[in-house]
């Protein structure tokens, strides 16, 4: 399933926004299939997202924090230029990406299928294509149903179709208005919450658009606890951005050192 071999340490975390539905009085009867062909219709508005982000980590009781800008591209070219604690860059035309350490004086080459899981293994940016759940519940692997309203919110539970392995289900909260997530919680194979994630400061953009500013995460694993604050500012969405842009040439005398193929 996407999420299982999901990594957790997320290298910069940000979020596709969407565009403003109007207000729906008669959500409250949409089915199941109705509600997510809406959240979907709003995240495959947005083709591209650049911005800032400062990214606040406790893990184990340490507390860590990291800045940068990025940049990213449907449906899987990402650039991101860490600026704190150290400058690094993450850069990804889709089928290969690089992570250049330039404190280190050396760039890591990996080749990778096309798949959003797999480049969220490398270097933690799952969050990114993965901000609308819904992405990651496709049919034939999940069955969704909507079980009840919450705080004007819809619940939407899904349940793997072939057997619970490391996910036993995933709750979505949508919001009715401006459709979309609100939170997701992943429970564990004995019903135990795993991870949980809120979109939350929401600010229109553009007079139509809406853009969470800041994402809440917290994981929790028998292994691993953590809980992550990534704030976000100067967002822009659909601009143009060449393919060029994700693209990397290492710098001479830089060492290069070709990654798994996965």
């Amino acid at each position: 399933m996407p999420w299982e071999n999901r990594s957790f340490l997320t290298l910069a975390i940000f979020v596709l926004s969407s565009v403003l539905f109007p207000p729906d009085s008669a959500s409250s009867s949409l089915e199941t299939q109705q509600i997510i062909d809406r959240v979907n219709t709003v995240y495959k508005s947005i083709q591209t997202v650049q911005g800032y982000f400062t990214r606040e980590s406790i893990i184990e009781d340490e507390m860590m924090e990291a800045t940068g800008t990025f940049l990213y591209k449907k449906p899987n070219k990402v650039f991101i230029h860490n600026l704190e604690p150290r400058e690094q860059y993450v850069v990804s035309n889709g089928p290969v990406l690089w992570l250049y350490d330039k404190e280190h004086g050396s760039v890591t080459k990996t080749e990778i299928p096309k798949s959003n899981t797999a480049l969220d293994e490398q270097v933690g940016v799952g969050i990114l294509f993965t901000l609308n759940p819904f992405d990651q519940l496709a049919d034939e692997d999940y069955g969704c149903q909507r079980i009840e309203d919450y705080e004007n919110h819809i619940i939407v539970a899904c349940k793997p179709l072939h057997g619970a392995g490391m996910i036993s289900r995933v709750l979505v909260k949508v919001d009715p208005e401006r459709w979309m997530i609100a939170a997701y919680e992943i429970f564990g194979p004995s019903g135990n919450l795993i991870t949980q994630t809120k979109y939350e400061d929401m600010r229109q953009l553009h007079n139509t658009t809406w853009f969470p500013f800041r994402i809440e995460t917290e994981v929790m694993l028998e292994n691993k606890h953590f809980k992550e604050n990534v704030r976000y500012s100067r967002i822009s969405i659909n601009n143009v951005l060449e393919d060029r842009i994700f693209e990397f040439t290492a710098p001479k005398d830089v060492r290069v050192i070709e990654g798994l193929k996965r």
